[in-house]
């Protein structure tokens, strides 16, 4: 019985493919971390200013995920604390309010998202559309199926 191997060059192209591929989802990352503005869904006004980072969570398996922080409140005090929820009495400006966000195909999913003024949580799915990089559409999820997505848009100084 003659065991027949896949040539080199064939090998060498299928890994060369993998790392290529590895590329373009860390590209897009980079795209999405930084300084984004939120607005209003009625006046359209701004309201905050979140940052979105990349974080390796210590297990077996040194999970990359996505987490964003309020780094500014445009329309109210810089000392607001949240009212309810399980972070009750936390400042707003530092707080978590996007985590566990993984990468899937084109966009981030399976996270959660905190709307800082009620504590409800909702499930998180955010991405570009277009390949305008400069816009991010983020969508917060209820359980029963009824969702809300909002613009965000890029800070000036973050390009």
């Amino acid at each position: 019985m003659k065991i027949e191997y896949a040539p080199k060059y064939y090998i060498f192209f299928v890994i060369q493919l993998i790392d290529k591929t590895d590329m373009v989802a860390d590209n897009k990352e980079e795209k999405l971390l930084g300084e984004w503005k939120t607005q209003d869904d009625e006046t359209k006004e701004e309201k905050s200013h979140v940052c979105f980072k990349s974080v390796t969570v210590e297990n077996e398996n040194n999970k990359k995920t996505i987490e964003a922080f309020i780094t500014k409140l445009l329309k109210l005090p810089a000392d607001t604390k949240l009212r309810v929820g399980r972070f009750a009495g936390q400042p707003v400006v530092g707080s978590k309010v996007i985590w566990d966000l993984v990468p899937y195909e084109n966009y981030w999913s399976c996270g959660t998202i905190i709307d800082p003024m009620t504590g409800s949580e909702y499930g998180c799915s955010v991405w570009f559309e277009n390949d305008n990089y400069d816009e991010l559409f983020v969508r917060g999820k209820h359980w029963t199926g009824l969702f809300r997505t909002q613009k965000w848009y890029r800070c000036s100084d973050n390009k």
